[in-house]
């Protein structure tokens, strides 16, 4: 069960104990205020006043004004001004604002999150991100997107691919700059719902700057249920500590990240005709597995940090400016080690659980106790020159070369005797480079290029390179967006090499190519998103219906078109995400035709400028095709072609509430339960959540 006074506790405490001086001062001014106010409260209610101002016979100032003032006062005060190069000079001026950086040069990207509705309303991590998924019923457990160009992978160790959507890591952390201490609080689950389905999501960011420069956050994320069928509790927990420093020639971004997720696994029911024509209790279906479970961790530190020097020969001035020559050295390294383990009790007369895996049972006969490892050393050094502008057409020429040590772990039979048989190290060299320019606003451009040239990864390559395009007919123009992006690469060393209780394969697959193609459209102004993807994917490593790796021996191409439109009429919102997606061989990479998220609500003011109502529902939905199977011991996604899944309209019926800074919904997950059938399947034998009651909040504290 969830206990949310730790999260409050802990969150209270950093929150206090991370204030700056300057923070702490202001905020005590504000207490001071809020107290005059609560003293004032029993006069009754008086006519606004002006900052100074008071009423005859009263001498009661304007609270709101003065507040407005000390926050004012706070942004612009010379101690808490950022002097650096990075930002531009109008995000200095903002009370808070964020970024995410390129590890291989330091750069760093203005992060704008989304601050619409359905940001908060939609609390699993991947509904956010698309409009559907492969997933296993439950929050925090493996998931692969129905959009195949979103899909997020671990080069280095697979068991993290279906997680990824939950994870922190050191390439989506964000890191801040405050004016003041900066608290967000979230939490979304059952709280008051069906205690069968008992789910509780709690999040907690502190951030605060100790100078200008330098900020420090802590995060901490939990997502966990107790899932609708037998044996399907998930527990995922992550935590990260930042800090980034912004100086005038000095930048830094630093951090440690812990992820990791216990979680039963049952293998899903083994009768999906139960669901289909029945009306079973979900807590009384049969699953596959009913002792089995798998444990995943995740550690990391990283730290990327340059160092700039100004070469202005013929100035005096020797600060870095965006229209001078420049050059940034620059080091990052990154140590990470990640582990999976997969347990199972398989009793001789379990006929159920031993035909899942086929009476595969190799190296004990009723119990598995399955373990792998990898850790990985990657530094880098790396040159980046500003011949002429930050703001030319050429603005930055940069180069690097990089090491990776690995070292993987898997059992194999010698470890009984010799223990570091189950030890395998790779040393990887590469070099890359990196050139980008801009003209004005209405042009940019950028070009990437990875050639691994000794090592386990030997010849593996990547290039990337975006142009562009911004006009301004309309007031935030239209942006068209180009990439290209070509890759081959060696598979990850376990699907080549592992010894597991229910699996054994020694594999040697070949590398994988692939050219990507996109194009994107976006016009702010009609809240219209559209975009063209392409891929020809030659040697495609996947799981086949045998749930073993494989090897494609021809191309496989995926086409993807998606469109974002929202409409406004009066009160009225209409908002729309659609995406067309085919694949030239379902059986290597299956994909729903459609996929489609409507949200339709009705908006409304409650308290002009206080408080805003929003009720509605959100409709998931995708075209019926043979969707992805999943596989505990190998923690896979496996193609199958015993039962298609989907044609099936799944519906949130929701309230939303924004109060200030606050922000609160209550909604009914699966309202239309069993309608217009009974196919609510989220992965062959996984169902998705029935019909419960959820409530959430996020609160803003600054």
């Amino acid at each position: 069960m969830i206990t949310l006074r730790p999260f409050l506790v802990c969150a209270g405490l950093i929150f206090v104990l991370g204030l700056p001086p300057e923070a702490a001062a202001q905020n005590k001014q504000l207490r001071q205020l809020d107290g005059i106010r609560t003293a004032d409260s029993t006069a009754g209610t008086r006519p606004p006043q002006t900052p100074g101002s008071a009423v005859k016979g009263d001498s009661t100032l304007n609270i709101d004004a003065l507040k407005t003032e000390s926050k004012t006062a706070a942004d612009t005060a010379a101690p808490r001004l950022l002097e650096t190069y990075l930002f531009s000079d109008s995000l200095k001026r903002e009370r808070i604002f964020m970024w995410r950086h390129n590890r291989y040069l330091n750069t760093l990207q203005a992060s704008t999150p989304d601050t619409s509705y359905s940001a908060y309303r939609m609390d699993y991590p991947f509904l956010q991100r698309d409009v559907g998924a492969n997933y296993l019923g439950t929050v925090a457990s493996a998931v692969m997107l129905h959009n195949y160009f979103k899909r997020q992978t671990n080069p280095y160790f697979y068991y993290l691919n279906p997680y990824l959507e939950y994870a922190i890591t050191p390439d989506n952390i964000l890191f801040y700059n405050t004016k003041t201490a900066y608290t967000r609080f979230q939490y979304s689950g059952t709280l008051f719902g069906n205690s069968l389905f008992e789910e509780g999501n709690v999040g907690v960011l502190v951030s605060a700057n100790m100078r200008p420069a330098w900020n420090g956050a802590i995060q901490y994320r939990h997502f966990g249920t107790q899932g609708s069928l037998q044996n399907e509790t998930t527990d995922n927990n992550a935590l990260s500590i930042s800090t980034s420093y912004s100086g005038k020639r000095y930048n830094a971004q630093a951090g440690f990240i812990y992820n990791g997720w216990d979680n039963e696994e049952n293998g899903g029911i083994t009768d999906d005709s139960s669901v289909l024509d029945t009306l079973m209790d979900a807590r009384t279906l049969p699953v596959s597995l009913t002792a089995a479970s798998s444990k995943i961790n995740y550690y990391s530190f990283f730290v990327t940090h340059t160092y700039g020097i100004p070469l202005n020969f013929f100035r005096n001035d020797s600060t870095l400016k965006d229209d001078g020559t420049s050059i940034y050295l620059g080091h990052a390294a990154e140590y990470t080690t990640a582990s999976r383990a997969y347990y199972d009790q398989i009793s001789e007369t379990d006929s159920i659980g031993r035909a899942f895996y086929n009476k595969a049972f190799y190296i004990h006969p009723t119990r598995s106790n399955d373990s792998m490892r990898t850790s990985l050393f990657d530094n880098k050094f790396f040159l980046t020159l500003q011949p002429w502008s930050a703001a030319a057409i050429v603005s930055k020429l940069a180069g690097g070369i990089g090491y990776t040590h690995l070292s993987n772990y898997t059992f194999h039979p010698q470890s009984y005797v010799s223990p570091a048989e189950g030890n395998a190290t790779q040393n990887n060299f590469y070099l890359y480079a990196n050139a980008s320019g801009v003209f004005r606003r209405y042009f940019q451009w950028s070009a990437f290029m990875r050639y691994d040239f000794a090592g386990y990864t030997q010849h593996d390559l990547l290039i990337d390179g975006t142009v562009g395009i911004s006009l301004y007919p309309l007031r935030n123009g239209i942006h068209l967006t180009g990439n290209a992006v070509f890759q081959t690469r060696r598979p990850d060393y376990f699907l080549n090499n592992t010894y597991t209780n229910h699996y054994i394969w020694q594999n040697d697959f070949d590398k994988t190519k692939e050219l990507k193609l996109q194009a994107t459209l976006a016009i702010p102004d009609w809240q219209l998103e559209a975009s063209f993807n392409y891929s020809l994917l030659s040697g495609a490593v996947y799981f086949g219906n045998s749930a073993q790796p494989a090897q494609h021996g021809s191309e496989v191409s995926i086409l993807a078109v998606s469109l974002k439109k929202d409409f406004k009429l009066w009160w009225f919102h209409l908002e729309h995400r659609a995406l067309l997606q085919i694949s030239s061989d379902n059986a290597v990479l299956p994909l729903p035709l459609v996929s489609g998220n409507l949200t339709y609500y009705l908006q409304a003011p409650l308290v002009k400028n206080v408080l805003t109502a929003q009720a509605g529902v959100d409709m998931y939905y995708n075209t019926s095709y043979y969707a992805y199977a999943y596989n505990p011991a190998i923690g896979a996604f496996y193609t199958q072609d015993r039962r298609s899944a989907g044609n099936y309209p799944y519906l949130d019926a929701f309230i939303h509430l924004k109060w200030k800074h606050a922000h609160l919904f209550l909604k009914v997950v699966n309202v239309a339960e069993r309608w217009p059938n009974n196919d609510f399947f989220s992965a062959l034998h996984y169902l998705r959540p029935e019909r419960v009651f959820k409530v959430g909040l996020t609160w803003y504290f600054y």
